[in-house]
């Protein structure tokens, strides 16, 4: 059909989202932005899905509880408002460093 989107498959990785909330962190929030050490509670799902819809399990971040209700459903392309930019590129910062340490670990694991 012409002009039809295209449902991207979620994928997930329950492994991944154990050894995310075991591996620890601060909030990504509080440490790009503040430059605070305030140990991180819960990840948060980001990318393309809207609220109540959970995303990819690869897309998440590490904040405190404060921020991550501050931003729960805030999606990174719909940001308007002053200073949330900032907070898109702190998730994605965060996710990107998380992801890098989860691949080195499954190196390391596989020796």
């Amino acid at each position: 059909m012409i002009g039809s989107l295209q449902k991207q498959k979620i994928r997930k990785d329950p492994e991944f989202l154990r050894w995310a909330k075991r591996h620890g962190g601060i909030c990504c929030v509080c440490r790009w932005l503040h430059g605070l050490t305030v140990p991180f509670e819960e990840l948060h799902h980001h990318g393309d899905k809207g609220t109540g819809q959970r995303g990819d399990d690869y897309f998440v971040a590490r904040m405190c509880k404060t921020h991550h209700r501050e931003y729960q459903g805030k999606r990174g392309i719909g940001f308007d408002r002053a200073g949330e930019w900032e907070v898109a590129a702190a998730i994605r910062r965060d996710n990107s460093e998380l992801l890098a340490d989860y691949i080195e670990h499954l190196k390391r694991s596989k020796r």
